[in-house]
C-alpha cells in the first residue's frame, strides 16, 4: 500500500509582498543547523585536539619543571636557624643541608665508623650465605654417598635430594 499525501503550503501559508516566503524562511532554517552543526563539530574536534597537545606538552616538560622547581627550592628558599647565642640566622636548604653532612659525616672517625658497620654488615650477610650453600651441598653429597654404599633404603635418596 502507497499513500502519496501532497501539501499545498499555499493554503497555509500566503505570501505578502512585506513579508518574507516560506522558502526563504526554510533556507535560512537549514543554513543555520547546518552553521550550528559545523561549529559544534569543529569546535569539539579543535578542543579535543588542543587538549591533547597541551597534555603532550605539559608530560614533556613535567620532569624539567619538577627538577627546576626542586633546585630553585633548595637554592632560594631560606629557612631559620637557632644559634649557640639565641640569634636566628637565615640560610637556604642547601645550605643547611650541606652544614648537617659536613658536621655529621665530615671528620674521620665518623666516615671510619660509618664504612665499618656498613662493611661489617655486608661480610656477614655474604658469609651467612656461603655457609648455608656449604651446608647444604655437604649434607647433599652424604646423602649421594649414603645411598652409593647402600646404606638407605630405596628411594630415601630422592625425597631427601630433591627437599
Amino acid at each position: 500500500m502507497i499513500l502519496k499525501i501532497e501539501v499545498d503550503l499555499n493554503d497555509i501559508y500566503t505570501e505578502y509582498e512585506d513579508e518574507v516566503s516560506i522558502t526563504s524562511l526554510v533556507k535560512e532554517e537549514i543554513t543555520s543547523r547546518i552553521k550550528k552543526e559545523a561549529y559544534e563539530m569543529f569546535s569539539k574536534e579543535a578542543k579535543e585536539a588542543f587538549t591533547n597537545q597541551v597534555v603532550r606538552k605539559i608530560e614533556l616538560d613535567k620532569d624539567l619543571v619538577i627538577k627546576n622547581t626542586i633546585k630553585e627550592l633548595f637554592t632560594n628558599k631560606k629557612i631559620f636557624k637557632n644559634t649557640y647565642g639565641g640569634q636566628l640566622t637565615e640560610m637556604t636548604l642547601e645550605e643547611k643541608i650541606t652544614n648537617e653532612l659536613e658536621r655529621n659525616y665530615n671528620t674521620e672517625s665518623k666516615f671510619n665508623d660509618y664504612f665499618r658497620k656498613h662493611f661489617e654488615n655486608c661480610t656477614t650477610q655474604i658469609s651467612k650465605e656461603l655457609k648455608e650453600r656449604y651446608d647444604l651441598l655437604f649434607a647433599s653429597q652424604i646423602v649421594a654417598k649414603l645411598n652409593e654404599q647402600g646404606m638407605l633404603k630405596e628411594d630415601v635418596a630422592k625425597i631427601l635430594l630433591n627437599k
